[in-house]
């Protein structure tokens, strides 16, 4: 999905998919090929809040955060050196949202000058972004099934454990052993 928004850009934009920690507070990187693994780093664990660069700001109000010139924007203080270093001067995050209106993480398109979206943009991003949330809740709940399926699984030993016991303990003295090995 980023590698579609970077191509249909001419490689312009460098895009990034940040994942929301189940803490609910911390953005964690899931997909940046483009972007310096040194910003990668960086910026993996951001602590989501309302001045917390774009895609932190965006995680914590739930909608887009389109800055046009990180080194000016509010949002920006604390990542203008990081970004400045890096050569990113505009950045654009919409939150992926799951089907029931919580963040999943974010989608971010980065400029090395200084720009706003056009609405074609916007546009195509939106489509991503949707795209990336089906993804991502297809994943999770593949994940989930995993896990309740193991639950299952421990629960059913545990009962037969039970059932095994109590057959031991009331039926071997009174049954004999051949139907005491049937059961």
């Amino acid at each position: 999905l980023v590698r579609t928004i970077e191509q249909y850009s001419d490689s312009s934009a460098l895009a990034s998919i940040l994942l929301l920690d189940p803490d609910g507070r911390h953005l964690r990187h899931c997909a940046a090929p483009s972007l310096p693994d040194s910003y990668n780093r960086a910026i993996d664990g951001l602590e989501i809040g309302p001045e917390a660069g774009s895609c932190g700001s965006a995680a914590f109000h739930g909608k887009p955060i389109h800055v046009p010139d990180v080194q000016t924007d509010p949002r920006w203080v604390d990542f203008r050196e990081l970004a400045q270093k890096h050569g990113l001067r505009a950045c654009w995050s919409t939150p992926i949202m799951s089907r029931m209106n919580t963040v999943l993480g974010t989608f971010a398109v980065y400029h090395r000058e200084p720009r706003s979206p056009e609405p074609h943009e916007i546009e195509i991003v939106t489509l991503l972004v949707k795209i990336a949330a089906l993804a991502i809740e297809r994943e999770r709940g593949k994940e989930q099934r995993r896990l309740l399926l193991q639950e299952l699984a421990h629960r059913m030993k545990n009962s037969l454990a039970v059932v095994s016991a109590i057959a031991s303990n009331t039926l071997r003295q009174h049954v004999d052993k051949s139907r005491y090995d049937d059961f």
